[in-house]
């Protein structure tokens, strides 16, 4: 009998191992499958940024939709976030509208963080928050709001002017505040930009003081790491260094690193333990010979178009790297109306034609069309887009 259990035992035991492996087998199958997977992704945008395309052809899935003067766009999950003066609406790669928000924005102004949406109404008193699944929540101020951000986890920093002094505060999505900067405009000077980071508890602005002779301007860095109930002191730094530029872009990168951009320069700045450090800087008009005409910010990038003093090749495009470091510098040989920095792309829509670089500069594409563009949205990366002119709003495929 004994003999008996132990050659049981032992068949077990080789039975056991036999499904050890063959379980370890699988989940390797599936790792290769999982690796092979992301690498065909990665290949498709390697391929995509380097092969260059010279035409186009509407694709299957094509809407068409009745258009109001001011609607703006922009790109979300493969689809794209529409804003108009009467509501908002979501339509995702397919085509579909996923939701149509009733509302009346004066001057709506759409800003996407993660997987939230913001649609703020510019002058107006209120604020709305979106995410795939439709309204999740709304801010309201008592004065105008003059300018917005927002955080990944769908929180919204509103700057609202008053008479003599401005206020710049960060809102759950149900509208609570969550802390608040009272800027007195004698004092502290008149704000001109700000930003917060994308977890929300660094907030930065620019600053010009008009009554000073000269003209004083700058940059201040709050720090709101320790909860709003702190008694510590929130500015974390203070920089006064720009020679009475006015800096009308400042921006955190998602590390929570930050830029500000002036009428010449562009500097960049670091977060420590306990204060921010300039790390770099560059004087535009003297290392390019050109005025900054756009600024976009997009993950860890920020980039610029110059225009520049060059009958063959107009403008310039520069992006840079959280650190400072030049990452295209490239001449444009056309110009355009609207430039948009989104998955690593810069994309450029003009009265009738659109072109798209890579940020290492790469001509993918330049074209023309038969209809003035609003705007082209990525569907997803590659090759697909949504071409958006005169009402109508074509998938398309470069080719």
């Amino acid at each position: 009998m004994a003999g008996k259990n132990y050659k049981k035992k032992e068949y077990d035991e080789v039975a056991a191992m036999r499904k050890k492996k063959q379980r370890q087998k699988r989940i390797n199958m599936g790792i290769l499958l999982g690796a092979l997977g992301a690498a065909a992704v990665i290949i498709s945008i390697i391929v995509f940024n380097v092969k260059g395309y010279t035409s186009y052809k509407s694709t299957a899935g094509e809407v068409i939709k009745t258009d109001e003067p001011g609607a703006v766009y922009m790109s979300y999950k493969d689809g794209y976030i529409r804003g108009s003066h009467s509501g908002a609406e979501y339509v995702d790669e397919s085509g579909k509208t996923v939701w149509n928000e009733a509302k009346a924005f004066s001057n709506p102004k759409i800003m996407v963080f993660g997987d939230y949406i913001i649609v703020a109404d510019i002058g107006g008193n209120s604020v709305d928050v979106f995410d795939a699944t439709g309204h999740a929540g709304r801010v309201e101020t008592p004065n105008s709001i003059y300018a917005v951000s927002g955080t990944e986890d769908g929180r919204v920093a509103i700057m609202t002017q008053e008479k003599n002094a401005d206020y710049i505060g960060l809102y759950e999505m149900d509208g609570e505040m969550i802390y608040s900067v009272k800027t007195a405009l004698g004092g502290d000077g008149y704000p001109l930009a700000f930003d917060v980071s994308r977890d929300g508890k660094k907030m930065a602005l620019s600053y010009v003081k008009a009554d000073n002779k000269p003209v004083e301007t700058g940059v201040r860095f709050y720090d709101f790491s320790d909860g709003k109930t702190s008694d510590k002191n929130r500015i974390a730094g203070e920089f006064g260094d720009y020679d009475g530029e006015l800096t009308g872009d400042i921006c955190f990168f998602d590390s929570g690193n930050a830029a500000a951009v002036s009428e010449n320069s562009v500097k960049f700045y670091s977060y420590g333990t306990n204060d921010v450090t300039l790390k770099s800087e560059k004087n535009i008009f003297e290392e390019y010979d050109g005025i900054i005409k756009r600024v976009m910010k997009g993950g860890d990038k920020l980039a610029l178009i110059l225009s520049v003093n060059d009958a063959d090749a107009p403008e310039k495009l520069l992006v840079f790297g959280e650190n400072g470091r030049v990452m295209c510098d490239r001449d444009l040989t056309e110009s355009y109306e609207k430039y948009v920095l989104e998955d690593n792309r810069i994309i450029m829509t003009g009265n009738f034609r659109f072109a798209v670089y890579s940020a290492s500069g790469k001509e993918i594409t330049k074209q023309k069309t038969d209809r003035p563009v609003s705007a082209i949205i990525g569907n997803g990366g590659g090759n697909k887009f949504f071409l958006i002119s005169e009402g109508k709003v074509e998938k398309i495929k470069l080719s």
